[in-house]
C-alpha cells in the first residue's frame, strides 16, 4: 500500500525522533523508555509494512527489558542504519 507523501514524511520524522530519544535514554540508562520505543516500533513497523523495523523494535524492547546496555547499543545502531537506508527512499 502506497502511503501519501505527507504521512511518509511524518512517519520518518517520528523515527528520527525515536533514534534521538533512545540515544538520550541510553546515556541515562533509562531502559523503561527504550522499552516503550521498541514496543511502538514493533507495532507500527508492521502496520506500515516495515517488517525489518518491526523486528528491530521487538529485539530492542527485549534488550531494554533485560537492561542489556551493550545489546541495546547494537540494536540501536541497526535502527540507525535501517533509518538511513529507508528514509532516503521515501
Amino acid at each position: 500500500m502506497e502511503l501519501p507523501r505527507t504521512i511518509q514524511v511524518r512517519y520518518f520524522e517520528r523515527r528520527q525522533a525515536d533514534i534521538h530519544n533512545c540515544d538520550h535514554h541510553l546515556k541515562e540508562a533509562n531502559f523503561s523508555e527504550i522499552t516503550k520505543v521498541g514496543h511502538q516500533l514493533k507495532g507500527n513497523g508492521a502496520m506500515f509494512g516495515f517488517n525489518e523495523l518491526s523486528d528491530i523494535g521487538s529485539r530492542l524492547e527485549t534488550a531494554a527489558k533485560n537492561n542489556d546496555q551493550e545489546k541495546v547499543k547494537v540494536i540501536l545502531q541497526e535502527f540507525k542504519e535501517w533509518f538511513d537506508e529507508n528514509h532516503l527512499l521515501n
